[in-house]
């Protein structure tokens, strides 16, 4: 992708416009669009830019087909302004991230209508910025360059904001269905490829429906119990296929209330949940969950009640969300061996409710190896004479690894 910007500022250092001209290498044939797309939709970042031109222009070229991976365009929208608002910074003779805090969303203007049609309704951006800046020690790089300096070292550092806003295939859909032998199974249709859902998926249902999460299985990947679903992209899965979760979840609580009501000889209004039990109010007479499905399985149980303690739900609309947060890192450079060490790296990220901290922790480590491997060592090189790709396997195309 090559991209031409300008930044437009007044005479006290805030954004008053940004053009950006992007060509995207579409490949031999069109795959996806969404990069292209992308970097239309994420051009304003969490900046208040007053105006924005966005165009974007795709070519077909000989090399392979551009797909997504990593962002599918808003890292290359990120970038592209980060890098103007440094090149600002230099012009003004500013500090980088005194120019960043000039101009970024403040929280008293939330909710935010952005120019590209985004209306952000929450959002710690400056304050994100800050603890990056604090984390990285920002204030103290000078002394820290300098020393380097001394050993023939050279040293940068560097801080850039980002947001996102999820979008990918609106359509999914579950079925969670508790079995008297004590199991519940919840299939729904996307798929991990991965990220763990297995057991982000799990804990939702045992909270929900208040059993141990070894009693929950998720079943995906087959086309005899999952009848639809859009797939693992775009920050989707959690966000759609939890809500859908939670939404069944809360299905087969009522039903389960109406189940053990009958089998307790009590109204509906004086049964309660918790702990995986509908219990009579004020009383010792109890139903677990199981039993209540067992209730409904009970030839004897009247046919309006009777059936499996089942549910579907679906979901066929976007949620719109905009994790957003901010990166800090500082490296140091051999000039003799053209070698670099990442001296410390930070980021703050928003991403919502958390599920399962271990699960979001390793996806952001990922996505630094992602973003280390993609500035510092991956390079598509093509011959430029024949043609010829030259970074065909992994001998010539370098991948991060552990070390």
């Amino acid at each position: 992708m090559v991209a031409t910007g300008a930044l437009a500022l007044d005479r006290d250092g805030g954004f008053l416009g940004l053009q950006l001209d992007y060509v995207g290498n579409l490949g031999a044939y069109p795959v996806s669009y969404a990069v292209l797309n992308n970097v239309t939709r994420m051009a304003g970042n969490v900046y208040d830019i007053p105006a924005i031109s966005v165009t974007v222009k795709g070519a077909a070229t000989n090399t392979v087909p551009m797909s997504v991976y990593r962002g599918a365009g808003r890292p290359e929208s990120n970038f592209i302004l980060e890098r103007l608002i440094d090149l600002a910074a230099a012009e003004f003779g500013v500090d980088r991230a005194a120019l960043r805090r000039r101009n970024v969303i403040p929280a008293a203007a939330l909710p935010y209508q952005s120019p590209l049609g985004h209306r952000y309704d929450t959002g710690s951006f400056a304050e994100n910025m800050e603890t990056a800046l604090r984390l990285i020690a920002w204030d103290g790089f000078a002394e820290r360059r300098e020393a380097a300096e001394k050993r023939g070292m050279l040293r940068g550092i560097a801080i850039a904001n980002y947001l996102e806003t999820p979008t990918g295939f609106v359509d999914e859909r579950t079925d969670i269905r508790v079995l008297p032998e004590g199991r519940i199974t919840a299939a729904i249709g996307t798929q991990a490829s991965g990220q763990g859902h297995e057991t982000s998926f799990a804990q939702i249902v045992a909270e929900k429906l208040q059993v141990p999460l070894d009693e929950v299985a998720i079943l995906f990947g087959d086309t005899a119990v999952a009848v639809s679903g859009g797939g693992t992209h775009s920050d989707r899965s959690l966000r759609l296929g939890g809500t859908i979760l939670v939404r069944a979840s809360e299905i087969i609580v009522a039903r389960g209330t109406k189940l053990a009501a009958h089998r307790l000889e009590a109204a509906e209004s004086d049964i309660t949940f918790a702990a995986g039990r509908f219990t009579v109010a004020g009383t010792d007479r109890t139903l677990s969950l199981y039993e209540a499905a067992a209730v409904g399985l009970d030839p004897r149980t009247p046919e309006p009640l009777r059936g499996p303690l089942d549910a579907t739900a679906t979901i066929d609309t976007r949620l719109h969300a905009y994790p957003n947060g901010a990166a800090a890192c500082e490296v140091e450079i051999d000039p003799e061996l053209g070698t670099v060490r990442i001296v410390n790296y930070v980021t703050v990220d928003d991403v919502g409710r958390v599920v399962n901290p271990m699960i979001v922790e390793g996806q952001i480590h990922g996505g630094a190896a992602q973003g280390i491997g993609q500035a510092l060592m991956e390079r598509i090189v093509f011959d430029a004479e024949s043609g010829q790709l030259l970074t065909g396997s992994f001998l010539d195309y370098a991948m991060p690894r552990a070390d």
